[in-house]
């Protein structure tokens, strides 16, 4: 009897053992089978931060050499990193986490990613159904975790040996996430991902359970610039609308082009149109055309500074807007027009919905403003314009406001925000990437940068518009691009993402970041709370009282602190030829930062923008 229950005992334990080979081989074949269909897709990063549960990912990410695979172990800003390298790549990032609350710490970069249409497939693993409400450690319901900010959310079936069809169901999954990520407006996804214990086979049954599939090379790296790897699908424009519009073009005398806010680094046709037509175009610093060779555009940098002249405003006056793109940075530039109702303001941008906070708009035209602007060009060409006497009043007054503000930055020994930044923009070198923090940073840079003929790519967030995620995203963008991130950024919002360096400590990027350090959040300087001094400080400004050198060393980078504008201006000459990152700390006082800026509008008030 006790010989046969041995015997029952051994036959149990080999039953027992198939069956744990079994329930790993049928994970490491879904995980193979999903990642084996992305990477035919043309996915080329993957960003992991490390866990258990999705080990089954990680071992099939591992079978391709052709991906780029980047390990960040803090989720909230792996996401942000993913996007970056979205917004240069042109394509889908794969992110992969473990369960639990890991996934939820993507949400912030999933809103954000949702806002500016880049796609994101999120991969986030998870228990099986049977440990959900039981209790089971580090188990949440991560079904449809990101709500109406994800535009798919799927939980596969559960690995099974005894339902092999499943892993053909995850291929399947994986192209509709592609798909679904890519098709417009592009956005995020999430497939989540359950998988049962034992996640994944001993090292030595790996290649007995399931060979992995051929490394299948990736499509040819574009770095952003060559269309035709643009994954991202865009609305074609309807072209009777188009039509209407050259007819409204061609009949206005006072017509004004804006380009505000663009992730997308085809826009050459903008840029003619505004050379042909003869009219002038506002360039937002995050439109792509201030700091691009603009074909001989009318292009106009300083339009925050010129519509707060208040008899500049009046001359201005259009009959016709037409805005490619997003929300100008500049609020008083949006001011501005509110107080204008022009006779047509047209909106023309592939984003859904439409940013018109304002209302402003009488047309829209869905569509990508490149393919929008060329079908402009076709039509007008040869017509002439009617719009020069209103075209000279806007690039006149824009040359005279570019000299008076140079003049003033190169008479100053202070160290003003304005001044910073503009020497950022004068100086930096072309196909290089400037990454603008919110707040501060990129309304410096909407005032003061002045218009180059170089070809430089400008990346922002401004889907939510707030704090978290710049370096992050910066990193990612210096990740995939290979090329040099110049990141100009505020000290509240170093602060809340210094997780975000995290990879300067794996790999050699090539970012030199400019950090303006006020000591708090200086935007708040300039609203009327700022006169509540005690609570202000207190509650509002957020002052730390701490330079950034210690961090440098940390990291083992160069770091920086020039006191004066040459200092500032050799600091960072110097960052652009160093292989590798820099930090260079600036710090200024926010209470006189406003004041400068004060001064600034006062001193272009003064000038004679009218008579040129």
């Amino acid at each position: 009897m006790g010989r046969n229950g041995r015997q029952g005992a051994v036959h149990t334990q080999d039953c027992s053992a198939l069956k744990t080979h079994d329930v790993a081989h049928a994970n490491l074949a879904c995980a193979r089978s999903l990642l084996a269909r992305l990477v035919e897709l043309g996915i080329c990063d993957v960003v992991v931060s490390s866990g258990a549960r999705c080990a089954p990912l990680v071992l099939a990410v591992s079978d391709y050499t052709s991906l780029r695979v980047w390990m960040h172990s803090d989720e909230r800003s792996a996401a942000f990193f993913a996007m970056g390298a979205t917004k240069i790549s042109r394509r889908p990032t794969v992110l992969i986490c473990t369960s639990g609350t890991a996934g939820a710490n993507y949400y912030p970069a999933v809103i954000e990613s949702f806002l500016t249409h880049m796609p994101l497939i999120i991969l986030t693993a998870d228990r099986p159904a049977e440990l959900h409400g039981c209790g089971a450690p580090q188990t949440i319901n991560q079904e449809e975790l990101y709500g109406r900010y994800a535009k798919l959310s799927a939980t596969l079936p559960t690995p099974d040996a005894a339902q092999p069809e499943i892993a053909s169901q995850w291929s399947a999954e994986a192209e509709r996430a592609f798909r679904t990520a890519t098709d417009w407006p592009a956005g995020p996804v999430q497939l989540n991902t359950p998988f049962r214990e034992p996640l994944v086979p001993d090292p030595e049954f790996v290649e007995q359970f399931d060979p992995p599939p051929p490394s299948i090379p990736s499509v040819p790296f574009s770095a952003g610039h060559d269309e035709r790897y643009d994954y991202i699908a865009h609305p074609t424009p309807d072209v009777d609308h188009v039509n209407q519009l050259g007819d409204l073009i061609g009949a206005a005398e006072r017509c004004l082009f804006i380009a505000g806010p663009i992730n997308e680094t085809v826009l050459e046709s903008v840029a003619r149109l505004s050379a042909a037509a003869g009219i002038p175009l506002i360039a937002d610093v995050a439109s792509q055309l201030r700091c691009s060779e603009s074909h001989d555009a009318r292009i106009v940098a300083h339009a925050d500074l010129l519509v707060r002249h208040a008899e500049f405003a009046a001359a201005a006056q259009p009959d016709l807007v037409v805005r490619f793109g997003g929300l100008p940075t500049s609020k008083a530039l949006n001011q501005w027009l509110d107080a204008q109702l022009p006779r047509e303001h047209v909106i023309v941008a592939d984003g859904r919905p439409i940013a018109d906070p304002y209302k402003h708009s009488t047309r829209q035209i869905s569509g990508r403003p490149h393919d929008v602007a060329q079908l402009l060009v076709d039509r007008l060409a040869g017509r002439g314009s009617s719009n020069d006497a209103y075209t000279a009043v806007w690039t006149g007054a824009n040359r005279r406001v570019d000299v008076a503000l140079r003049n003033d930055f190169t008479s100053r020994d202070d160290m003003f925000e304005g001044a910073v930044v503009a020497d950022v923009f004068d100086a930096v070198e072309s196909n290089s990437i400037v990454m603008l923090g919110n707040s501060l940073p990129i309304r410096m840079a909407e005032s003061y940068a002045s218009q180059r003929d170089i070809n430089l790519q400008v990346i922002f967030n401004r889907g939510a518009n707030g704090i978290d995620g710049v370096v992050s995203t910066a990193m990612g963008a210096a990740a995939a691009s290979r090329r040099r991130v110049v990141l100009i950024i505020g000290d509240v919002s170093f602060l809340h993402d210094i997780a975000g360096l995290y990879l300067l400590l794996q790999r050699d990027l090539n970012v030199s970041i400019v950090l303006l350090n006020n000591n708090g959040g200086g935007i708040f300087s300039f609203l009327p709370l700022a006169r509540y001094d005690a609570m202000f400080e207190a509650l509002i400004a957020m002052p730390h009282g701490r330079t950034f050198h210690s961090l440098a060393h940390f990291l083992g980078i160069p770091h920086a602190a020039p006191t004066n504008t040459e200092g500032f201006r050799k600091a960072f000459h110097d960052s652009l030829g160093h292989v590798g990152s820099t930090l260079i700390e600036v710090q200024t006082n926010r209470h006189d930062t406003y004041k400068t800026s004060e001064s600034i509008v006062a001193m272009i008030n003064e000038l004679d923008l009218i008579n040129l």
